[in-house]
């Protein structure tokens, strides 16, 4: 290298330099974070925890945090992680592209990815299941941040010790966890902000703490008075005072570990598969079994990944179709884009998806719950993410009516659950009855009653395919 080149050179990388020491001094939104969002941030620990009420701010500075931490190491990746990629750009998108505008951000929306002036990248991800989290592995982060931890099913604690934490060993990172507690009371979240011996360093604090919200105290009485809440109510202390407080009143399927898990799965069942379809959200698949002679329904098996296009759907459809046999019935959603991509299906590929019921889904979330509080429901006991989600799957505290579900928790399974449910005839069987001598008066009977509601049903299917597609 010439002199003259080294000279270039150093003036360049001063300059670099030079635009990278103004943009951390500036820190455009320092202003805007209170004392106990800038004590999270500046904990030295490399393992720490922030357990927070609902509107405490907690998912605003974490967006102040990503963003200075890419400030600080030029050419890095800074994840901030939610459930899927669909809760991180609902939570964080929009904060971020505002909080980074003072930084000339190059912003690619497909990757949901923001690149500041010194090469640092910001990325949004979610990390629902085992094989999301993978995409972690082998990299290298100065910061990583989870958000609404508490919605985490099982996999989380793996994907925390197993692939995050080891990619922060290079840059000697930082793990930054963040939420608001569940009625579950369980998992990484809880052990790391109720374990004595936990390694995290606990920050707290809630709505009251927020000087942006002012009103927060009167605003809270009043609502406290119009849900008839005293101050140990546990929804209460969950959700605006950042208690872990366990309770079933909140959850919305009455799932019991006790009455609800298969002690085994019996042979030569019926079976429905029920589809919740999605994209930047999971895309997932229920198959529930049932026979005439038994009252009581199975669930057998789950699915769900997120970024599934037309034609993953149906190669998922025709696995379970040469597991399974051929469905009595496939239920789709066809709300939004549903419809079309139901249609779609069956005639680009020939595969009959009816459109599932959804009218009424809260009162028939409450039939369903009949059913499982009687044990007439049974889930196989290997469909641990299913027993996750149904379990952790709460009402939204935040909506009248205690009808609406949590946004921060999946119910994806949950939803494809419940169409299938609805198209399974469990409820009507009873015992077998004696098989009448063959060929005799009561025999042909049979017979011919059987054929007549085999020909009554495949009337209805063909009517209702026609309505679907008009």
């Amino acid at each position: 290298m010439t002199p003259q080149e080294r000279e270039k050179k150093e003036k360049e990388l001063l300059t670099l330099l030079e635009i990278e020491a103004k943009e951390r001094k500036k820190l455009a939104f320092r202003p805007q974070l209170f004392s106990q969002q800038v004590k999270f941030i500046q904990d030295p620990r490399k393992l720490k925890a922030a357990l927070c009420s609902r509107r405490a701010g907690k998912s605003h500075m974490a967006g102040c945090y990503v963003i200075a931490e890419a400030l600080k190491h030029p050419k890095s990746t800074v994840p901030y992680v939610a459930l899927t990629r669909g809760h991180a750009k609902r939570i964080m998108w929009k904060t971020l592209l505002d909080l980074t505008r003072p930084y000339n951000p190059q912003v690619n929306l497909t990757e949901l990815r923001i690149t500041l002036s010194n090469g640092s990248d910001i990325v949004l991800a979610g990390a629902n299941d085992e094989a999301t989290a993978e995409v972690f592995r082998g990299q290298k982060f100065p910061l990583v941040v989870l958000d609404e931890c508490a919605s985490f099913r099982g996999h989380f604690r793996e994907m925390v010790e197993e692939v995050i934490e080891p990619a922060l060993i290079d840059m000697n990172g930082t793990l930054a966890m963040i939420g608001t507690p569940s009625a579950a009371c369980r998992g990484l979240f809880f052990d790391a902000t109720t374990q004595p011996t936990s390694p995290y360093s606990l920050h707290r604090w809630t709505i009251l703490d927020n000087p942006f919200i002012p009103h927060a105290k009167e605003w809270l009485a009043e609502r406290m008075a119009e849900r008839k809440w005293t101050q140990d109510t546990p929804a209460y202390r969950r959700e605006w005072l950042g208690e872990w407080v366990a309770s079933t009143d909140s959850q919305v399927y009455a799932f019991s570990r006790d009455k609800n898990i298969a002690k085994g799965i019996p042979n030569k069942l019926d079976y429905v598969l029920g589809i919740d379809l999605g994209y930047d959200d999971e895309t997932a698949f229920v198959i529930i079994g049932y026979r005439s002679d038994l009252t009581q329904m199975y669930m057998v098996e789950s699915y769900a990944k997120s970024e599934m296009t037309i034609t993953d759907i149906v190669r998922k459809i025709d696995e379970l179709t040469s597991r399974y046999g051929t469905f009595t019935r496939i239920v789709a959603d066809t709300g939004g884009l549903g419809k079309q991509i139901a249609a779609e299906i069956r005639k680009r590929y020939g595969v009959a998806v009816f459109p599932a019921e959804k009218t009424q889904k809260a009162e028939f979330i409450q039939l369903l719950n009949d059913d499982l509080r009687s044990g007439k429901i049974l889930i196989s006991p290997i469909e641990i993410n299913f027993i996750e989600e149904i379990t952790a799957l709460q009402w939204d505290e935040e909506k009248e009516g205690r009808f609406i579900e949590d946004p921060r928790f999946a119910n994806h399974r949950c939803d494809a659950f419940l169409y299938a449910w609805r198209e399974s005839c469990h409820y009507l069987a009873k015992p077998p009855d004696p098989i009448p001598p063959a060929h005799s008066e009561a025999w042909y009977k049979r017979e011919e009653d059987a054929f007549l509601k085999q020909v009554e049903r495949q009337f209805e299917d063909e009517t209702k395919q026609e309505e679907f597609l008009i």
